[in-house]
């Protein structure tokens, strides 16, 4: 969407707010004098309530373009290779589209607060031409904010009623590692996850949790919760723990689906060779992502797929159609994971 076009639906949107012509807006922004004083007060009114600011609302109408995609996620963690990867596919992506956009990445560190000030900067159009949520899920009121200003969004791995998002089958992945297990003949399967309850945060650990019950469930074995863990920043030193908590609640577990990405998964792999525990034999392992790492690991670790770097270039291209267009789309593209086969399992 170029400048002129963002400005004349900001310009419409005022009008529509404060009851009067599209003209009238336009004399305020201009400080034309030939306008009642009962008319400027009621569009500065409806300026502000929309959260826009007088001053950007002069000058050069295609400066306004800001040329920026604001990245925004609850945590920024450099250990996260699932992040990684998706900004290396938002990368590519740019570059193809010829280094269009300026990308910003922003976190709310699980901080509600935090969040709506960067939604209200968002609706002010000051911050970015288009927004990429990575993970997080936003409340409907917020939702509907975002779609009466047409304002173009996308999300990852997280659904919103009237927004295009990208995501993986969180659920069959899961699903799909704990079956093979259980066909191995591994029965007291531990669980190492994300956050499930934490307000504010995306469904994927969610996912993931019900896609573990469900294979237990239909293969008669009893959920426990006693064999779950619930990491936050997704690190190898989090893996190590985990390993350890399991083995201090005298938990005898045969296998380990560690949901919350290999880079926990390897720090498990560490710890239980610290430990003597053989992988495979004593304790089977399935990680996901399948990062670089986890084909080079000894053993290799087996894990669940997913095409994280064309997740990110599929959202930023929807995303730079949705700016160009002024259309915000809807689509919900699912990708398929794929259990990949090594020693750990």
């Amino acid at each position: 969407m170029n400048g002129r076009k963002i400005m004349n639906n900001i310009i419409k949107r005022i009008a529509q707010k404060a009851g009067v012509s599209i003209d009238t807006v336009l004399k305020v922004i201009n400080d034309d004098i030939d306008i009642t004083p009962v008319e400027k007060k009621r569009v500065l009114d409806a300026i502000n309530e929309l959260n826009y600011n007088p001053e950007s609302l002069t000058g050069d109408l295609d400066k306004r373009k800001t040329n920026t995609i604001a990245i925004i996620t609850a945590y920024l963690n450099s250990f996260s290779f699932y992040e990684v990867y998706l900004i290396n596919g938002f990368e590519k992506q740019n570059m193809d589209l010829g280094r269009k956009y300026i990308l910003n990445q922003y976190s709310t560190g699980g901080n509600q607060q935090r969040k709506k000030e960067l939604l209200k900067a968002i609706l002010s159009e000051t911050l970015a031409d288009g927004v990429i949520s990575m993970f997080l899920k936003f409340e409907q009121d917020d939702l509907n904010e975002l779609k009466n200003k047409n304002i173009p969004v996308i999300f990852i791995d997280e659904e919103a009623e009237g927004f295009p998002s990208v995501k993986l089958n969180n659920f069959k992945g899961a699903y799909d590692a704990v079956k093979y297990l259980i066909d191995k003949g591994r029965k007291n399967i531990g669980l190492v996850v994300g956050q499930t309850s934490s307000e504010g945060v995306g469904i994927t650990p969610i996912e993931r949790f019900e896609g573990y019950k469900k294979a237990l469930q239909d293969n008669k074995i009893p959920f426990n919760k006693e064999n779950v863990i619930e990491i936050i920043n997704y690190t190898f030193e989090e893996g190590e723990q985990s390993l350890r908590s399991f083995i201090e609640r005298k938990i005898k577990l045969d296998a380990i689906f560690c949901a919350a990405g290999d880079m926990v998964a390897l720090g498990i792999m560490d710890e239980a060779a610290k430990l003597n525990i053989d992988i495979p034999h004593d304790l089977a392992l399935i990680g996901y992502d399948d990062i670089n790492m986890a084909s080079i690991s000894k053993p290799g670790l087996t894990t669940i797929k997913q095409p994280i770097e064309s997740i990110g270039r599929t959202a930023l291209r929807i995303l730079d159609s949705m700016i160009e267009t002024g259309k915000i789309e809807q689509s919900k593209i699912i990708f398929e994971p794929e259990l990949v086969i090594r020693g750990t399992a």
